[in-house]
C-alpha cells in the first residue's frame, strides 16, 4: 500500500488524505444523527434563511411589493411608437439595477417595483403550507398571475429555446407514421427511447425582462433572501461576499410531451472534493404552469416522502400559478436524500 501511495502526485496524496478525513467523519456522522453523509466534509454552514417545516398544514406568511401583473399594454392602446410595449421585453443590465438601487437609497420604496401601471397596487401575501415534513417541502398557491404564466411561455417561445435534435425528430416521425404497422420488440424499445429525449427547453434569465425580474424578486422576498444575491452584481454590492455572480440559474421551462417527465433525482450536487465552498443548490423552486385539467399526469412527486395518508410517496397536483418549494440540503449543510422528486407530464409547458 505504501508503494502504491508513493506513486501519487501532491494534489493527488492530498485528495487521498481529504477523502480520509470525510470517511472518518461520515462514520461519526451516522453515528450521531442516523443519516449518511452525503456531501464532502468540512462543508460551510448555511447562510441563508430556511424556513420550518414542523408539521403537516404549518404555515407562514410572507409580504412582498412585488405584486401580480394583471395586465399588458397592447399595440392598439401603446404610444404610437411602440415603446410601452417594449417596456415589457426590455432586458435589464447593471446600469438599471443601479438606477433602482439609487432611488431606493433616496426615499423611493417602490423603487424596485417596475411597471406598476400594470399590476396590482398595494402588497402581495404569499403563503407558504407544509407538505412534507421530511424532505421540507411547501406548497405556495397563486405564486404567478396569468399574466405571467402567459409571459414566461411566450419568452420561452421567443428566446433560448434548444429543441431534441432533429435526428431523433425525424425517427420519432418515422417510427410513427404508420399506426397499423406493428412495430418490432427493436423498433418499440427505439420509440420509447427517442419519446424519453424527445423534449423541448428554454433557459430564461432574471434580466430577460421586468416580469422575469419581479418573479425572481418575489421568490427572494419568499426566501427571506436578499433579492441582490438572485442576480448579478456590481463591485459596490455586498462587498464581504466572494463574488459578483447570481447564487441563483435561469429560469428552466421544459416541454413534454405523451409519457415523458424526469425519473427520481436529487436537485443538490456532490461538488469537487478541493473546492472550499462546496457550493450547491440550497434549494428548488417549480412552478405549475398549467392546470390539473389541461394535461394527464403533471403531478410532482417525492417517492421518499412519508405522511399519514401516503406512504409510498407524496404527490403535488398542478395548479396554474402554484409554485412548490423544497430544500436540498439540511442545515448542516447535508445532501438531502429524501429532497429526491420526479414528474411525468403529458400536456404543454
Amino acid at each position: 500500500r505504501e508503494h502504491e501511495l508513493s506513486k501519487l502526485s501532491s494534489l493527488e496524496y492530498e485528495k487521498y488524505n481529504m477523502h480520509k478525513l470525510n470517511l472518518v467523519y461520515g462514520r461519526e456522522y451516522l453515528a450521531v444523527t442516523q443519516r449518511a453523509w452525503l456531501t464532502t466534509f468540512p462543508t460551510p454552514m448555511h447562510m441563508h434563511h430556511m424556513w420550518e417545516a414542523r408539521y403537516f398544514g404549518q404555515k407562514h406568511v410572507v409580504t412582498t411589493k412585488q405584486t401580480h401583473f394583471t395586465s399588458l399594454p397592447s399595440s392598439s392602446t401603446s404610444s404610437g411608437n411602440g415603446s410601452d410595449t417594449n417596456d415589457v421585453w426590455k432586458k435589464l443590465d447593471y446600469e438599471d439595477y443601479d438606477m433602482m438601487l439609487e432611488e431606493q437609497h433616496n426615499g423611493n420604496a417602490n423603487a424596485f417595483v417596475q411597471l406598476p401601471q400594470y399590476r396590482d397596487n398595494g402588497s402581495l401575501e404569499l403563503t407558504l403550507k407544509v407538505v412534507s415534513v421530511a424532505p421540507c417541502v411547501f406548497e405556495i398557491d397563486n405564486f404567478l398571475s396569468q399574466i405571467e404564466i402567459d409571459h414566461l411561455i411566450e419568452m420561452a417561445k421567443r428566446y433560448n429555446v434548444t429543441t431534441t435534435e432533429m435526428k431523433q425528430q425525424n425517427q420519432l416521425q418515422q417510427l410513427s407514421t404508420n399506426q397499423n404497422t406493428e412495430l418490432t420488440k427493436a423498433e418499440k424499445k427505439k420509440r420509447k427511447k427517442v419519446l424519453k429525449n424527445a423534449k423541448s427547453n428554454a433557459w430564461i434569465r432574471r434580466e430577460d425582462s421586468p416580469i422575469v425580474n419581479s418573479i425572481y424578486h418575489r421568490a427572494a422576498d419568499m426566501l427571506q433572501i436578499d433579492e441582490a444575491l438572485l442576480r448579478h452584481r456590481n463591485e459596490h454590492e455586498h462587498t464581504e461576499l466572494n463574488t459578483h455572480h447570481s447564487i441563483a440559474e435561469a429560469v428552466h421551462l421544459t416541454q413534454y410531451v405523451s409519457e415523458q417527465g424526469y425519473v427520481p433525482r436529487l436537485d443538490g450536487s456532490q461538488p469537487s472534493i478541493v473546492n472550499r465552498y462546496q457550493p450547491n443548490r440550497f434549494a428548488t423552486i417549480v412552478f405549475f404552469l398549467n392546470d390539473k385539467e389541461q394535461m394527464e399526469g403533471g403531478d410532482l412527486i417525492f417517492p421518499r416522502a412519508v405522511s399519514v395518508e401516503n406512504h409510498d410517496g407524496i404527490r403535488i397536483q398542478p395548479k396554474a400559478g402554484k409554485a412548490v418549494l423544497f430544500y436540498n440540503l439540511l442545515p448542516d449543510g447535508n445532501l438531502d436524500d429524501l429532497s429526491q422528486a420526479y414528474k411525468r407530464v403529458s400536456g404543454n409547458w
